[in-house]
């Protein structure tokens, strides 16, 4: 019992408890009922900014075509119903405290009830709000392909072989699937319904298609699989690439690969293409016209055929195609058979339908018959159905016009883009229209006929205006036709060329079409009597035999253009019949024999290089078309020509002769006259430039000018729009554009018109054209101070039209244009424009009113630039506009077409369009460039604003994100009120962004404002980033920013920069700033470049995001003063793709690359870059490239090129380690710096070690004054490819190239003594240029311990070396020792120069040849006494120039020391100059033989008097120049002395060879010296510049002498001194570098310095 009272009482004591409780809860509920309203209020509005922020990403997802996923959808419908559950209960609570304020208790309870539910509801409110998603809100959708197919038809036929290939997909034991089938049977389109029943019925997730075709590109295949797979490549080569893929592929469900067209064997495994046995429904489909290729060679498990349509399938599809004329009796009847001769070939029956559908019975009876007796051809994958249904088309074109004009496009070269202006001039020429007898009735013709092929599927629209092109298989079944029934040949190459000649194929040739440009072969004399056509384009390199034309007396088309012609061949007097010849882009320099052309029609010598019109050309009286295009040399037409050619009906000047003279009554004209132009009275087409109007006669201009091209005045440009009727027309006044020469007319009927400088007009419409001009379809109008409107309709009640028909409008430099447009226009004005430029309009304040706006409906492009008082682009005052309605019912205007809008220059400019409302409204100075209420351009893709006078281009807030969605270009520049770019809000919506560019924008302080948010931020598609001169000290203040596809940065001149991306929670009094953090993410970059700034200290954090800055590729560093080094350790491991580093004038750069101690290095993985190139200028503080070495951090493998240039306390360049690994490197370039050695020593180095540079081919070595060895002790060093060796200013250096084996100290070389080489057999085999200036050298290789390495060994050092030149070497004493052993060290040297280099003696000993010397120049070397042995002289067989000069003690060039007669074989000029103690060139008696010398200059030798004590021979001697010192002259007699070297260069000519140039030099010192005509030239600096400039040009002057082989001297000399008188040479001593020639095509060897 006390145990169940126990019980009670504690049963008793919890109820309690739980009443207390439950009673304090709910009197909770009515004592705190207004706090909890409150609360609910309150979490109902933290709920709608959570579902507002959630909608952001949904709805920037959605703009970047992601799907949201399901949760997220739930939960913002779940926030929809809470939100209209609280907004429903507060009305309530303010309803129940209004009506319930009279009864205390009902108020109490309703208190408890209110209160109680709030509580409940900001419970639920609290658990929905919490379940908010902030990430992966969506994901990116899989686009699957769509296949539109056109042309398939539910054929039974079909049908059978769709559903097999079907029930194959399925099959889990079928992988590989063929199609097979002859070309045109519809395989294609089949197997595109293929896949798109499968995409339907889902038997894949997704297919590619790729056409193969004839010629397999394996990098495109790979690639177009890979795009749909999302596959990115980082590989280059087809293998690396195939393994790539083939991984990818093994990865993937259900996927179907479609290969089209393929023609042989095709290895898919080199492909990538590889799917595992049964891999998760995947498959691969392909098609060919070639059963066994399939079966064969890809080894299909399935092959199925694509047969022909059954007879009913045709029938249906012909009636189809035709239409009603198959339902006539006649006709129906001799269509069955027509289908059926069609061999129920889709591709021929889609043919021959077209092209008798409205034909007439005749023509159907006559296409049965042609197809029934047409012969089948071989065209591989075609049988003679295709043939006969494609030549029945060809038949039935309607007439033999048509024909020809077929197999006329078909001589073409495949794929080309056919001329239909050639096309006509080749009919006009060849006769092939009947019953047309003018130009303009056969281009009619041609038109028509041009339109027929294309209506019945044999020709195309070409890629360009005005042109056409054939299928493949068209041109194909033409060529054959072409060449069975109208012997006309396409020689497609050489072999071709080569065949038909030899077996006498073109014996009966009608035509021949000769395209290749590589033909190296043509015969003596085209043997074809019947030939009517040729055509052979780029025959550059072959002479036309003179007799090639002899028997093609019947040709009447000749097309040459393209070629290397000079003069014609003398056969052409043979082509009487020629009508039409083409000599376009010829280089022609005698055409004299075209006189003989007599029935010549079509004359074309476009774009060739004549200078003068042959007067020739005036006897052609049949000449029909003349065509002078692009002629830019011609300057001389001499009179009467042109107006002797009275038939002419077209003459095409554009770009070619301008200067017409006017037509005087005194005296003779030496050009043509437009007075000419009156006697062609037939004259249809007109493209002529006219610099001068006052040459233009009145009534020049006639209605018959039905085409015309006209320029008048002095303009630069021919640029049109390729309309047949332009007028150009610069500074020309009303009066005389209307009036005075008869311009009126063809203003009127213009489609294009320039007016350039106009004068005396203010209203253009009204004064030139009160018809609104309405053929006209391009107008540019500038330079202009009169015109106030372009339309002035004044007060006109009723709209007019004007401009119609125009489709661009340019307006340029109308300093007085007021309006474009004033009162009111018709709805069509402007309909058509299409592009719109106004710029230097300085009174124009607005483009168009805004009802003409609303009428632009086709406008892409508009640019408005540098108008000073433009305020908006559309006005809407109204006082122009025809709507007359009020603002408020005007609404909005929308651009649909604009892609491009430039607004550049326009101060004054603050909005694009306002209505007047808001103008009287709104006085806010932040309103936007952009009102999206007003205006909007759905389609923009380009908006670039260039000092316009803006504070906000856009609201900050967007209420419609499709506003400027497409926008892929935005350019900001000189807009200075600007503070931001965009707010985040508006970047989000930029989702197509591709380039950004921003310039100097001073008040800008950052790009993206974000406005308090700081959310993510991404530009999904930007890959250019350009900043420069800006005052922002941040990008923007967001959390994180992502330019996930950006490949290129630049940000130059923003000194305020600090930190990219700044965010709130940074530490910004940190010692370290760096530019980049882990707030920016560039996982794409690969060109970076940051100049002119230096408020960071660091370019990058050492906290980066994962994937930054991994690719890498081109690093740019200019003029940043605050940096220590370019690369930290942190970033080391990420610069694997790094290839190209620059790094300019950052004076406190100590090291570039920072190498972490050794402690952190252990944790460090080994990284090698792709770095190729390094370029360091200017770093003044720069101690080193690499710190701490290299190797156990990065590495250098691929390292190509390096210049160092001005870096003074950079001590070395290359660690040892470094060094050993530089096997790729192909030029080192070191120039003004301190460094002592190229490659240091490291702890640890191996002793002697060994450096080879395999790759190495230029080394430069300019002013390293401190510069000792390559290395700092014993080494051996190998550079088995250098060319190119340059050491110049280093005078410190003692050997730089080390023997291996042969220390110095070993072999007691001494030290005193420096020299360049020290070094063993062959290091040096391919060197071939060696430069050494300004050093103190001794010796440039050690030859006195032959013993060691022999002289033939040592030799072998320099046995490539063609070009050597010494300068200022003045402790050099030999360029090669004495030796008893013949030496080849110069064996192959082409060009030695030695200047300044006084204690030589001579230039080599007898030993020495130089059997390979072209160019010798000697200088200043005053330790000189004799310049050459007599046996090396013997040696120069190959010497074309010789010049010495300045050398004080020279007594004699060649030496006695030898017996036997010497000869110098090709020396062509002698120079002998300032050698004051010279007494002969040899002193010998033997005989000298000269055989090609043909200049002498002997000038400052007082104490030569006579050349050699022997006989000389100097059969090819024209010119002597001998000069004796005159202690008289001065600088002051420059101007005399420069007459008399002029004069002196005519004197000392001859035209007989001189053969005694002893005798010469003797009668120089004799008393009669003032009676020769060899008269002595004062010493001048004039004097000198002639003669530098004459030696400088003796190769063209042989050339000149060479080519113009009659004999004439004074001819030849007179085009030399007209050649020479346009230039003058500005140096006498030639560059050693830069004027060397290298060896001509011929294998002759180069010439000169």
């Amino acid at each position: 019992m006390e145990c169940i009272v126990g019980i009670g009482a504690s049963i008793a004591s919890k109820i309690g408890e739980c009443a207390v409780s439950n009673l304090g809860r709910q009197l909770g509920y009515l004592f705190y009922y207004k706090s909890n309203v409150e609360n609910l209020k309150t979490q109902a509005r933290d709920l709608r900014d959570a579902k507002e922020r959630v909608q952001h990403s949904v709805d920037n997802a959605r703009r970047r075509g992601e799907e949201i996923e399901a949760d997220v959808g739930n939960w913002l419908n779940r926030v929809d119903v809470i939100c209209e559950e609280v907004e429903s209960f507060v009305k309530d609570t303010v309803q129940a405290n209004k009506g319930c304020s009279s009864g205390s208790s009902l108020n109490l309870v309703l208190r408890y009830q209110l209160g109680r539910k709030a509580k409940k509801m900001a419970q639920d409110v609290v658990e929905i709000k919490g379940a908010a998603r902030s990430n992966n809100i969506s994901y990116l959708p899989v686009l699957r392909s769509v296949f539109q197919i056109e042309g398939f038809m539910a054929f039974d036929t079909r049908n059978s072989t769709l559903m097999g290939i079907m029930k194959a997909l399925v099959d889990v034991n079928v992988g590989m699937i063929g199609v097979y089938g002859m070309a045109g049977v519809g395989k294609t389109t089949l197997i595109k319904e293929v896949a798109r029943r499968a995409l339907q019925e889902n038997l894949f997730n997704d297919v590619v298609l790729i056409v193969v075709s004839q010629t397999p590109n394996h990098v495109r295949i790979q690639q177009e699989i890979a795009d749909k797979l999302g596959l990115a490549f980082h590989e280059t080569s087809i293998s690396a690439r195939a393994d790539r893929l083939r991984h990818r592929l093994r990865k993937e469900e259900k996927f179907l690969i479609i290969l089209d067209d393929i023609w042989k064997k095709l290895d898919l495994l080199d492909i990538g293409i590889c799917f595992e046995d049964n891999q998760n429904g995947c498959k691969i489909l392909l098609t060919s016209r070639f059963q066994d290729v399939l079966s064969k060679h890809v080894s299909v498990q399935k092959n199925f055929p694509v047969e022909l349509l059954s007879k009913d399938e045709a029938w249906n599809w012909f009636s189809q195609i035709v239409g009603d004329p198959i339902k006539i009796s006649d006709i129906q009847s001799l269509a069955t058979q027509i289908v059926e001769e069609c061999g129920c070939l889709p591709i021929a029956i889609v043919t021959v339908g077209h092209a008798l559908k409205t034909e007439s019975l005749s023509s159907w009876k006559d296409a049965l018959r042609q197809l029934q007796r047409s012969n089948p051809t071989n065209i591989e994958g075609m049988n003679e159905k295709v043939y006969s249904s494609i030549k029945l088309s060809y038949d039935f074109l309607g007439n033999e016009e048509a024909k020809s004009l077929l197999l006329l496009c078909c001589l073409h070269e495949e794929d080309a883009n056919i001329g239909v202006e050639d096309l006509l001039r080749y009919i006009m020429g060849w006769g092939l229209f009947e019953d047309v007898y003018k130009m303009d009735e056969a281009r009619d013709r041609l038109q028509t006929m041009v339109e027929k092929l294309k209506a019945h599927c044999l020709l195309l629209n070409g890629d360009y205006i005005d042109t056409v092109k054939m299928h493949d298989i068209i041109r194909d079944v033409s060529i054959s036709i072409a060449s069975k029934d109208r012997h006309m040949y396409n020689i497609r190459n050489k072999d071709d060329l080569k065949e038909r000649l030899n077996k006498k194929k073109l014996k009966d040739s009608n035509a021949i079409s000769l395209l290749c440009d590589n033909v190296d072969y043509l015969p003596e004399k085209l043997e074809c009597s019947l030939l009517h056509f040729i055509w052979m384009w780029k025959i550059r390199y072959l002479q036309i035999p003179d007799h090639f034309f002899e028997e093609t007396t019947e040709l009447r088309v000749l097309d040459l253009s393209y070629s290397y012609l000079g003069v014609l061949p003398s056969s052409f007097c043979f082509l009487k019949n020629l009508r039409a010849l083409c000599l376009r882009d010829c280089w022609l320099r005698d055409i004299a024999l075209i006189v003989e052309l007599k029935n010549l029609e079509i004359l074309d010598l476009s774009r060739s290089n004549i200078e003068e019109l042959p007067k020739q050309i005036g006897q052609l009286t049949c000449l029909r078309v003349l065509d002078l295009t692009s002629c830019s040399r011609l300057k001389v037409i001499q009179p009467n020509i042109i107006s002797s050619l009275i038939h002419l009906e077209e003459l095409y000047m554009k770009k070619s002769f301008a200067k017409w003279e006017v037509e005087s009554a005194y005296g003779e004209r030496s050009n043509a006259s437009l007075c000419e132009l009156k006697n062609l009275v037939q004259l249809t087409t007109l493209h002529v430039e006219i610099a001068d109007a006052n040459a233009l006669p009145k009534d020049l201009f006639h209605d018959k000018l039905e085409r015309f091209k006209i320029l008048i005045g002095n303009l630069s440009g021919w640029s049109d729009h390729g309309t047949s009727r332009m007028l150009k027309l610069i500074n020309f006044t009303k009066s005389s554009l209307l009036e005075d020469h008869g311009l009126k007319r063809l203003l009127k009927r213009s489609k294009e018109l320039y007016l350039d400088g106009l004068k005396g007009v203010e209203n253009v419409v009204h004064e030139l054209d009160w018809e609104g001009f309405p053929r006209l379809k391009h107008f540019i109008l500038k330079n202009n101070g009169e015109v106030r409107h372009i339309i002035n309709l004044g007060d006109q009640a009723h709209p007019s039209s004007a401009f119609p028909s125009l489709e661009s409008f340019s307006l340029k430099f109308m300093m007085k244009l007021e309006k474009i447009c004033h009162g009111k226009l018709s709805i069509e004005s402007f309909g058509k424009l299409r592009l719109l430029e106004v710029s230097y309009c300085d009174q124009l304040k607005n483009l168009f009113s805004f009802s003409v706006a609303k009428g632009l409906l086709q406008l892409k492009d508009i640019q408005v630039t540098n108008c000073k008082m433009m305020e908006e682009m559309i006005t809407c005052k109204g006082e122009d506009d025809a709507l007359n309605v009020n603002n408020e019912e005007m609404g909005s205007i929308e651009f649909p077409r604009l892609c491009a809008l430039r607004l550049m220059n326009l101060p004054k400019l603050n909005r694009f369009c306002t209505t007047q409302k808001e103008e009287l409204l709104t006085t806010d100075p932040t309103m936007p460039l952009f009102n999206e209420k007003i205006i909007s351009f759905p389609v923009l893709e380009t908006l670039e604003l260039y000092d316009v006078n803006v504070r906000e281009i856009w609201y900050s807030q967007l209420a419609d994100s499709t506003y400027f969605q497409n926008l892929v270009t935005l350019i900001v520049k000189h807009c200075e009120s600007l503070k931001n770019l965009f707010s985040s809000s508006v970047a989000v919506n930029l989702v197509q962004l591709k380039k950004l560019e921003i310039e100097q924008c001073r008040m800008m302080e950052e790009i993206i404002s974000t406005n308090g948010m700081t959310n993510k931020i991404i530009f999904p598609r930007m890959n250019s980033l350009r900043l420069r001169n800006l005052n922002i000290t941040k990008f923007c203040s967001a959390t994180f920013v992502e330019f996930p596809m950006l490949t290129e940065l630049s940000i130059r001149e923003c000194q305020n920069l600090e930190t990219f991306i700044s965010s709130s929670e940074e530490d910004h009094d940190s010692i370290m700033i760096s530019l980049f953090n882990e707030n920016v993410a560039f996982p794409s970059l690969k060109k970076m470049e940051i100049s002119v700034m230096d408020k960071f200290n660091r370019v990058w954090s050492d906290r980066l995001n994962a994937d930054s800055f991994c690719k890498l590729e081109d690093v740019e560093i200019v003029l940043c003063c605050s940096l220590k080094n370019i690369f930290p350790s942190s970033i080391l491991g990420r610069l694997k793709n790094l290839t190209m580093l620059t790094v300019w004038q950052c004076y406190t750069i100590e090291e570039v690359f920072e190498i972490p101690t050794s402690d952190v290095q252990q944790a460090c993985s080994i990284t090698p870059t792709q770095l190729s190139s390094l370029h360091l200028y200017r770093l003044s503080n720069l101690k080193r490239v690499w710190s701490n070495g290299p190797r156990e951090v990065l590495t250098f493998p691929n390292l190509q090129k390096v210049y160092i240039y001005e870096c003074p306390s950079l001590e070395n360049l290359f660690p040892y380690s470094f060094a050993k690994s530089l096997l790729k490197l192909e030029i080192l370039c070191v120039i003004d710096c301190g460094i002592k050695e190229v490659v240091s020593e490291e702890e640890g180095s191996e002793t002697n070690p060994k450096f080879v540079f395999p790759q190495l081919t230029d080394l430069r070595l300019l002013n390293v004054p401190h510069l000792v060895s390559f290395y700092p002790a014993l080494h051996t060093s190998e550079w088995p490819l250098l060319k190119w060796l340059v050491v110049s200013e280093c005078k410190d250096i003692e050997v730089f190239f080390a023997l291996e084996s042969l220390g110095l100290d070993d072999h007691h070389i001494p030290i005193q003594q420096h020299y360049l080489f020290l070094t063993q057999k062959a290091t040096f085999p391919t060197l071939e240029k060696l430069k050494l200036e300004r050093s103190s050298l001794t010796k440039i290789w050690d030859v006195q311990y032959e013993v060691m390495i022999g002289v033939e060994e040592h030799a072998g050092i320099l046995s490539s070396l063609r070009e050597l030149k010494l300068s200022d070497l003045p402790n050099l004493m030999y360029l090669w020792e004495e030796s008893t052993h013949p030496c080849k060290a110069y064996k192959n040297l082409c060009a030695l120069e030695v200047v300044r280099c006084g204690r030589l003696k001579n230039l080599v000993p007898s030993s020495v040849s130089f059997q390979n010397l072209v160019n010798l120049m000697v200088t200043e070397c005053h330790g000189m006494v004799c310049l050459l042995t007599s046996s090396t002289a013997k040696s120069m067989t190959k010497l074309k120039r010789m010049s010495i000069s300045g050398c004080q003690q020279m007594k004699t060039i060649t030496s006695n020391d030898e017996e036997g007669e010497i000869f110098f074989n090709q020396l062509k000029v002698l120079k002998l100059d300032r050698l004051p103690f010279l007494t002969s060139f040899y002193s010998g008696n033997y005989l000298m033989r000269f055989p090609n010398l043909g200049k002498i200059v002997v000038r400052k030798c007082p104490q030569m008097q006579t050349f050699s004590d022997g006989v000389v021979s100097t059969p090819m001697l024209h010119k002597v120049l001998i000069d004796m010192e005159d202690e008289n002259s001065s600088e002051s007699d420059a101007e005399s002395e420069d007459e008399h070297a002029e004069s002196s260069f005519h004197q000392v000519e001859n035209r007989r060879p001189i053969d005694d140039i002893n005798n010469i030099i003797s009668q120089h010192w004799s008393s009669a010296l003032n009676t020769l005509q060899y008269d002595a030239m004062n010493s001048s600096e004039q004097w000198s510049n002639a003669l530098d400039m004459w030696l400088r040009y003796a190769e063209t002057d042989d050339h000149i002498h060479e080519e113009h082989s009659d004999g004439n001297f004074d001819e030849d000399h007179q085009l030399f001194m007209n050649i020479r008188s346009s230039e003058i040479a500005s140096d006498s001593e030639s560059n050693f570098e830069g004027e060397l020639h290298s060896e001509a095509d011929d294998g002759e060897e180069s010439e000169g310095f």
